[in-house]
């Protein structure tokens, strides 16, 4: 879910448009170079097999090096650099501009006779400080991101070491909540948000003692009143790292909302849930009736179907109920078995 890439694409796209329309320019590239060395190349026509700034001969790699302008004539780029097709340019001009993250080099060629103009410069330094913001964000949220995943799989983990079960559980969870969204034809760029939510729905449980947890019997109203803060104990402990994905935030506050209203925290109704958050109270139901816990033993799916169809518009929202229920069977129990997870093709957040 790296928002900012799109982002950058769209401004360097922008960048190509202005270059052309205002200086004829026929071909203009950027590249980013991160603080690790990385390099990223975006191109307005596909002719690079690799970035020029890999290459210590280019015009690029002579601009970064002076971390200055640098202009060529009559320039033979395939000389230097692999490219898909001959690259002569009349005039060539790199400029590069250091910032917080990395460097930026923005490049801008004609193949014609080109007398460069004072306005075509000024045109190449706002191009290269626009690309240099929009690389600049997109490194950022980059590092963000690898924080997030880091964070997110060390709380997994920590879940993981207390109870084998309650992350078997998040695991299947998120594959039913995935192949719901998909029946009920979600868009496939909230998947990994909704797989995020999923995956730590229960994380709250983690300020909860054993004892009430794995209580074989019936928990005491007190013991059941403190079970009933884990999505609360969740949301405050994930409020602020994953601010950047209100979705998951609700789906880990108000997964145990009742349609009808009677369930909690909030005690939101109906279309007041979040449509996020109603899916997964389905989903982790479902693998809830369908697997031991200290309290009940497991019931086969068929009967625990069978239960979410009796508290259709009660306990569970309608439409996530007949999502699940026009579902293939097979494919519900390859989930229940262990046999069919999702969560491997998630790895962008988890």
């Amino acid at each position: 879910m790296h928002h900012s890439a799109n982002w950058a694409q769209q401004v360097f796209l922008d960048i190509v448009d202005l270059l052309r329309s205002r200086s004829g320019a026929d071909l203009v590239w950027v590249q980013y170079v991160s603080r690790s060395g990385e390099i990223r190349l975006l191109q307005s026509e596909d002719v690079f097999e690799s970035p020029p700034l890999a290459w210590p001969r280019s015009a690029c790699r002579a601009a970064l090096d002076n971390g200055a302008a640098v202009m060529r004539t009559d320039y033979d780029m395939s000389q230097v650099v692999p490219t898909k097709t001959p690259l002569v340019f009349s005039r060539l001009v790199c400029r590069a501009l250091k910032l917080n993250l990395g460097t930026v080099v923005v490049s801008v060629g004609w193949f014609r006779d080109h007398t460069l103009t004072p306005q075509d410069e000024q045109l190449i330094d706002l191009a290269t400080k626009l690309a240099g913001a929009a690389m600049e964000s997109d490194a950022c949220c980059g590092e963000l991101c690898a924080s997030y995943r880091g964070m997110i799989r060390g709380l997994l983990t920590v879940l993981e070491m207390r109870d084998i079960e309650t992350i078997a559980h998040s695991r299947r969870v998120v594959t039913y909540t995935l192949l719901l969204a998909e029946q009920m034809g979600m868009a496939g760029g909230l998947y990994d948000e909704l797989a995020l939510g999923a995956a730590l729905h229960d994380v709250g449980k983690l300020a909860i003692s054993d004892a009430i947890l794995r209580k074989p019997g019936q928990l005491s109203k007190a013991e059941f009143a403190l079970v009933r803060q884990h999505p609360v104990i969740g949301y405050e402990m994930l409020r602020a790292p994953l601010k950047p994905f209100p979705t998951a935030l609700a789906m880990v506050k108000h997964h145990h909302e009742r349609y009808d209203g009677t369930g909690y925290p909030a005690g939101l109704a109906g279309r007041d849930i979040p449509l996020a958050a109603r899916l997964l109270a389905v989903a982790d139901a479902l693998d809830v009736m369908t697997h031991d816990r200290p309290y009940q033993r497991a019931r086969p799916l068929d009967q625990a179907l069978a239960e979410v169809r009796a508290h259709r518009g009660m306990q569970f929202c309608p439409q996530c109920t007949d999502a699940l229920l026009d579902m293939e069977v097979d494919a519900l129990e390859a989930v229940r078995r262990g046999e069919l997870d999702l969560t491997p093709t998630c790895q962008s957040l988890l």
